[in-house]
């Protein structure tokens, strides 16, 4: 059985080659991914998740630079994973947007949400 969320995380990590993970590290390195699902169905088939991926960086340009290369790297997972079949769909776009962490000033963050889909099986 297929772990989507464990997927997205280790095909983002492969892809990036930052720290990758469902929680912020400590001690927090200048550039990682926080990984984190915000529901969605599952079916026997295929797991429909709502994805948030956190890009965090050390300026805002390497945070929007980070967030477009998160969104071409899962673009491009169903050539690179057996179970990721879809990122995005027409209905429920990606957005990339700038979400300042209200605790951290030092470091910018940027976040890519869509819709992913996993093969469960």
């Amino acid at each position: 059985m297929t772990a989507p969320l464990a997927e997205a995380i280790r095909v983002l990590k492969e892809g990036t080659g930052l720290p990758t993970s469902g929680k912020v590290p400590n001690p927090r390195p200048s550039s990682f991914l926080r990984v984190v699902r915000a529901g969605g169905q599952r079916t026997r088939a295929v797991d429909h998740m709502l994805l948030i991926v956190e890009c965090w960086a050390p300026d805002g340009p390497a945070a929007e630079q980070l967030a477009i290369k998160v969104n071409d790297i899962l673009a491009a997972a169903p050539y690179t994973s057996e179970a990721i079949i879809l990122w995005g769909d027409g209905d429920r776009g990606v957005t990339i947007a700038d979400n300042p962490d209200p605790d951290i000033t030092t470091q910018h963050r940027w976040t890519v949400t869509g819709p992913l889909h996993c093969l469960t099986f």
